[in-house]
């Protein structure tokens, strides 16, 4: 799997309504493709917390947008060409072609995307799920198409702490490459200051399966673990953050980058200050 290697996606649009993407990895054989391709919940992840994924419905989300889609495997100089669709509402596949290719190896998926589904709600949708990847994707298809990173006023991944304070005051978990918005009053274990400090906004960077989520993966299951998660993390930023910070000014080479460090740290913005350490109180 090559996690540097940026996706070829295309949005739908008017013209060209339909939505594919196209990856570079080690694409699937023609023998899984048949026997397993098509079966739910089955995933070659289950054991692993170092891949995004694991539930097995990722690649048959296509037929929640249409009832039948493309797969393409481009596998050692041949293409094969499948159909995926649904069949008394049980998924099936299909071999449409085989041919000789000089295309890279990898995967790709193309579904049409009916014209009731607003081709500019998809692509703003696009972008905030494309934001916490670690590189830019190949994106075509709306010309005007742009996302970005979140801004930080402060961002720190140091000394065992991950997390940001973003612009927008949005409070969030991201789970490798997924973000997952934190619902503070589904976390009934939380104190006073520590509700303030998500009300605040703040970003949590843990790892895969550090916390449960849904399984249409658009948000958090609040078991015990998720909120046990959030919390420690939350305990662990107020506990050592003015510590991670008052050693990097202790060790500043010169009093003035000791007073870049300070003032981008605690005076850019007074909710950072307030935030955390009202937390230590």
């Amino acid at each position: 799997k090559k996690t540097t290697e940026p996706f070829n996606i295309h949005l739908p649009n008017r013209f060209e309504p339909w939505f594919s993407v196209r990856d570079f990895g080690v694409s699937m054989s023609h023998e899984f493709m048949l026997q397993k391709y098509s079966q739910a919940f089955l995933s070659t992840k289950d054991n692993t917390n170092k891949q995004n994924g694991a539930f097995g419905i990722g690649r048959l989300t296509c037929l929640a947008l249409n009832d039948t889609y493309n797969a393409i495997c481009y596998l050692d100089g041949v293409k094969r060409t499948y159909s995926i669709y649904k069949e008394d509402s049980v998924p099936k596949i299909t071999l449409l072609s085989t041919e000789n290719s000089e295309e890279r190896n990898g995967f790709e998926v193309s579904v049409n995307v009916p014209n009731n589904y607003n081709y500019d709600t998809f692509a703003e949708n696009a972008g905030k799920i494309l934001a916490f990847y670690p590189i830019k994707m190949n994106v075509s298809g709306c010309a005007d198409f742009t996302y970005s990173l979140p801004e930080y006023d402060l961002r720190i991944n140091d000394s065992g702490l991950n997390f940001g304070f973003p612009k927008d005051k949005s409070s969030f978990v991201v789970m490798g490459v997924y973000s997952y918005p934190i619902d503070i009053y589904s976390i009934d274990e939380l104190s006073d200051k520590e509700r303030r400090v998500l009300k605040n906004g703040i970003h949590l960077f843990v790892k895969l399966g550090d916390c449960s989520v849904n399984l249409s993966r658009d948000g958090l299951f609040y078991d015990k673990k998720t909120k046990q998660c959030i919390k420690h993390a939350i305990v662990k930023i107020a506990e050592k953050y003015i510590e991670v910070i008052t050693k990097k000014i202790e060790n500043a080479p010169n009093y003035f980058e000791a007073l870049k460090l300070y003032w981008s740290n605690f005076s850019s913005t007074k909710r950072i200050l307030w935030a955390i350490t009202s937390s230590l109180c």
